[in-house]
């Protein structure tokens, strides 16, 4: 997620992009639009507490499969 955090370098948007890797312990779901679901949730909640200045866009919900 490109994040722009206050305070930093023009380019840290780009070159230091939060990046993170979730591991499902508590569902047990195997379902993968479940997991992309709760992923995208921690992706807002963390782009929420960086306060993020250029505001990117978290959809609520993952993208529906073409048919």
């Amino acid at each position: 997620m490109r994040c722009k955090v206050a305070g930093t370098p023009a380019q840290q948007e780009s070159e230091v992009p939060i990046e993170g890797l979730m591991t499902d312990t508590l569902t047990g779901d195997t379902d993968a639009r479940v997991h992309l679901t709760h992923l995208l949730h921690s992706a807002k909640v963390v782009a929420d507490a960086f306060d993020c200045v250029n505001k990117p866009v978290v959809p609520r919900e993952p993208p529906v499969p073409p048919a």
